[in-house]
């Protein structure tokens, strides 16, 4: 938040509930005590729409549950601060949000795409996500993209969207902001590197490290290396959601490669921290093999210690 202050009213917002095929019949929708909430909610939001880290949340199963908790009856609380949450749900199907790659198997979130093994080769561009996307990514993961292209070819990167932090009224998400070198990112800021072998040296094209929008990146050879890693502890965003495509290295220009110091590569000990295992796989295919629900907040106001004050100064 802004401000220091003190929750009265908030509503809890559980968006990574596992659910079951009996949950997902009409008979056994109001079966609600089977779900566990009673763990720590995945959201607390609480004070005005703005003091929301983003106003659209999806679940990463099919069930998203709220608890409104209100304290509005204790005594100095007076009608007028008495707010709450004007919202929109929306079922999506999971179908929109599958990697066009090939999952490598026995890792969480590595997939490779290739030009040959696209069913019509007509068709030379396909779409990449971060795990659980639309939903926000877990914490401690690191995920690899490989793109291979023909050696005539060039990769064509497109990212729609990157959210890695929450969102504020200070992003612009139009401006291209990119961490300079590895160096430059904060220790506990999640990002996205884009790299290359070339010259038998490997050289970054960009590290993204922010929330941006219509980011383009090209290759210089035929094979592209995307890292993703998040090792925030305070917040995951939704992650990111581009599109890649194959193309004659006559009809593009190759991005230019950041100038840096000599980046070493993540330690052993640093590595061990990231869940790129098939027991995290296998809880990501799980949770994720279902459609989405969406709630998107159009505005809101929960009754804290911050905004009792204003209204009393009013």
């Amino acid at each position: 938040m802004s401000n220091i202050s003190r929750c009265i009213d908030y509503l809890d917002m559980f968006t990574t509930i596992e659910s079951n095929n009996q949950m997902t019949k009409h008979s056994n929708l109001m079966n609600i005590s089977s779900i566990n909430y009673s763990r720590p909610a995945d959201y607390r939001l609480c004070g005005d729409l703005n003091d929301f880290p983003q106003n659209d949340f999806y679940s990463i199963s099919s069930i998203l549950l709220l608890i409104f908790h209100t304290a509005s009856k204790i005594p100095g609380i007076k009608y007028h601060q008495q707010m709450g949450f004007i919202g929109q749900f929306t079922f999506d199907l999971k179908s929109n949000y599958e990697n066009n790659g090939k999952h490598k198997e026995n890792t969480l979130c590595d997939y490779e795409f290739h030009y040959n093994n696209l069913i019509n080769n007509t068709i030379k561009y396909g779409h990449f996500f971060s795990p659980f996307y639309p939903s926000n990514y877990p914490p401690n993961i690191k995920c690899q993209f490989i793109f291979i292209a023909n050696n005539n070819q060039r990769i064509l990167l497109t990212f729609h969207s990157i959210r890695l932090k929450s969102m504020t009224n200070e992003d612009n998400l139009n401006n291209i902001e990119r961490c300079s070198t590895r160096n430059s990112i904060p220790v506990q800021n999640d990002f996205i590197s884009i790299s290359e072998m070339y010259m038998n040296k490997s050289r970054t094209l960009a590290y993204l490290c922010t929330n941006l929008m219509n980011i383009q990146l090209v290759s210089h050879t035929p094979i592209l290396r995307l890292d993703f890693i998040s090792r925030s502890p305070f917040y995951q965003g939704q992650g990111f959601h581009g599109t890649y495509e194959f193309v004659h290295e006559s009809q593009v220009l190759p991005s230019p490669f950041l100038e840096e110091d000599d980046q070493g590569g993540e330690t052993n000990e640093h590595e061990e921290k990231y869940q790129n295992s098939k027991n995290s796989q296998d809880k990501l295919e799980n949770l994720s093999n279902t459609n989405k629900s969406r709630l998107f907040f159009a505005d809101a106001g929960f009754t804290s210690t911050r905004n009792m004050q204003s209204h009393d100064g009013n």
